[in-house]
């Protein structure tokens, strides 16, 4: 039998309602219901009170409970019960009351949340401030409060910005991600990057933008934040439009940034190799195949070719290196002295 059965059979044996044992236990007659079924079970002080209500000891009834037929309680705690049962009916009241207040201060201390030591390490401004032999407080760094949280081999943190993010993800990683949002996109219309030459050109284009755009705007940033404001103004002084002053001043004085990212853009453009590995692969028929994978499905996917994909690399080296230094000619003409 169950603690419900033998609870409901030990109320019928004394002729006691549910309704009257609810009285005397100060619980609502649904709650003996939930007992008697299993829905529930009653708290420590209600147990107390229904173990005297129904005159019985506690292995009464949790006989059950157990494979082992083990006793729930003890008998030092048999005897307890025995003096409680002993007690007056306000000295009951008595170990009742004390029960709820210790129980009450169980639960407040179960609630209650240890507050967390905090202890406080620099923060740096910028990944090259960290390698600084000797950093400027307010400069270099500030201080960073950390709770225990944070592991404590965390010696420093270093903030980095968030417009460069995309480039510190590896190629390959990126591919096979925009790989997934651009089929599952490109589901819609029945169709996949592996499909069409032109869904894989211009998903390569999307993916290189997205990841390059971000670092190519610090430098610019960079690069215009270093324009004197003198020169601005002395052009709105000698009554130069914006148009101009954008002409005239901004982008010459930009020049270097410029140098810089174009330089930038042109070569990774042609030594654009894991996004167009991992993206796609070349697919399809090698159609969205670019310079790069071209030299290495050349050198290792075709037995007897390798003297080709050599040939192939040194040509791809020498039009890099010739394509690189006809443009770093031509912008650097263009730059001024400030």
């Amino acid at each position: 039998m169950s603690f419900g059965d033998r609870l409901r059979s030990r109320r019928e044996e004394l002729n006691m309602s549910r309704a009257m044992l609810a009285e005397a236990l100060g619980v609502s007659k649904s709650a003996i219901g939930n007992y008697e079924t299993g829905i529930s079970f009653p708290k420590e002080d209600v147990l107390l009170r229904l173990f005297d209500c129904l005159q019985i000891d506690p292995n009464y009834l949790y006989r059950d409970s157990f494979r082992t037929g083990s006793s729930v309680v003890t008998h030092n705690e048999r005897m307890l019960l025995e003096k409680y049962r002993s007690l007056s009916a306000l000295g009951r009241e008595t170990v009742r009351s004390m029960v709820d207040a210790l129980c009450s201060y169980r639960d407040d201390l179960e609630q209650v949340k240890p507050e967390q030591e905090k202890r406080v390490i620099p923060l740096y401004r910028s990944p090259a401030a960290a390698g600084y032999a000797a950093p400027v407080f307010g400069e270099d760094f500030d201080y960073l409060t950390v709770t225990d949280d944070v592991p404590q081999a965390a010696e420093f943190a270093v903030h980095i910005q968030g417009d460069s993010m995309p480039n510190l993800i590896g190629g390959i990683v990126l591919g096979y991600i925009w790989q997934l949002i651009f089929n599952g996109i490109l589901a819609h219309f029945n169709a996949a990057l592996a499909l069409s030459e032109k869904y894989g050109f211009w998903g390569l284009v999307i993916l290189v933008a997205w990841q390059q755009i971000g670092y190519m705007m610090i430098i610019y940033i960079a690069g215009l934040q270093a324009i004197p404001g003198e020169l601005n103004e002395a052009a709105a002084i000698d009554g130069a439009s914006g148009w101009q002053k954008l002409w005239k001043v901004t982008l010459p004085m930009m020049m270097p940034a410029i140098t810089i990212c174009t330089f930038l853009s042109i070569t990774n453009g042609f030594k654009l190799f894991d996004q167009n590995l991992s993206l796609t692969a070349g697919e399809p028929a090698q159609m969205s195949e670019m310079l790069a994978l071209n030299i290495y499905n050349t050198f290792y996917s075709r037995v007897g070719w390798e003297g080709v994909g050599q040939a192939k690399a040194v040509i791809f080296f020498l039009l890099v290196v010739a394509i690189g230094l006809v443009q770093l000619k031509v912008t650097r003409s263009k730059e001024v002295q400030q």
